[in-house]
């Protein structure tokens, strides 16, 4: 028997495999879109208070009142953009709030679908060169910047809900910076943390002008 040239025979044969083995493979999926039935405005507003949580400081901001406000031109979009407008807010047990967002927006992205008109969605903080979100209360003061280690943050989920979408973000690891702790401000000292988190949990509704808005996808 010729080994050399049965060996040369079975190199067709495992190239031949190869290809229907990849042929099997199953196809990566595309995350799931917004899909709405034509171009709107839109906007968004809780069911209750918001909760701006500073862990390292083991205290809150609360908000009762946080509407969100945006537009889309594409019936098929990865990423829903919202400018928030946060307002009648206290630094829980020391003073009013203000909460100035400046120009930044919040992106939600669905990822996943995870249930029937359920999906997990991604949250980033968004904000043009300069502006940040700057949060003032007494002699308190912090910023929470766009970008960076602000963007693909999780812990939202997306629910189709009538003619619009129902948002509920429970996000964590927010970065942040303490840029004023004067007399009495309960922070502790000023610099860099990354323990924020921001919290609606009865959700908000975002509701277009015009239209329906909604997921769709794997």
């Amino acid at each position: 028997m010729n080994i050399r040239r049965l060996g040369r025979a079975a190199l067709p044969v495992s190239a031949a495999l190869l290809v229907l083995l990849g042929t099997l493979a199953p196809a990566s999926q595309a995350a799931p879109l917004f899909e709405a039935t034509e171009s709107s405005a839109v906007i968004a507003t809780p069911g209750g208070d918001t909760e701006i949580a500073l862990e390292g400081e083991t205290i809150s901001i609360v908000c009762v009142s946080d509407v969100q406000t945006g537009s889309y031109s594409s019936t098929s979009f990865p990423t829903l953009m919202l400018h928030p407008s946060l307002g009648t807010c206290e630094l829980v047990g020391f003073s009013a709030a203000t909460v100035n967002t400046e120009s930044c927006d919040f992106a939600y992205s669905p990822t996943k679908r995870i249930g029937a008109d359920l999906y997990n969605a991604s949250f980033g903080i968004v904000c043009p060169s300069g502006d940040a979100i700057r949060i003032t209360a007494a002699t308190c003061a912090l910023s929470i910047n766009g970008g960076g280690s602000n963007e693909g943050l999780t812990n939202v989920q997306l629910a189709n809900s009538g003619p619009g979408v129902e948002i509920t973000p429970l996000v964590g690891g927010i970065s942040y910076k303490v840029t004023n702790d004067g007399f009495f401000c309960p922070f502790d000292g000023k610099g860099d943390r990354t323990d924020g988190s921001y919290t609606a949990v009865s959700g908000l509704g975002a509701i277009p002008m015009s239209g329906g808005l909604g997921v769709a996808g794997t």
